[in-house]
């Protein structure tokens, strides 16, 4: 498991971490993905057997600092949208959040 600790400006690019078949977890702050054979998990989402990439994302609206959109994408291997999620959140903190978690995730 990995864990990272960001300071109050997130911003967080991890691009194509590959898996295989034993199932890994990660842990960016309170942004899960789990990556199992058959169990692909993207956060607050579980992603459809013939997903190949997750993206989270969070970010600030324009006018509240403390509203956060999270965003929950499931992608095919051909970049179609299977699945989505989109939540609002309250944070505390009067920062600005601009997040994006990208993982990738191919089983045998």
């Amino acid at each position: 498991m990995l864990k990272f600790k960001f300071p109050c400006i997130y911003s967080c690019v991890l691009v194509a971490l590959m898996c295989l078949a034993d199932g890994k977890m990660y842990n960016v702050g309170d942004v899960t993905v789990l990556t199992e054979p058959f169990n692909f998990r993207c956060d607050r989402i579980s992603c459809p057997p013939n997903a190949h990439r997750c993206v989270v994302t969070k970010t600030s609206t324009n006018h509240h600092l403390t509203i956060v959109i999270r965003e929950n994408l499931c992608y095919s291997i051909s970049n179609q949208l299977l699945k989505r999620s989109k939540t609002y959140e309250t944070v505390n903190t009067a920062e600005p959040i601009n997040f994006r978690l990208n993982v990738e995730y191919d089983y045998v």
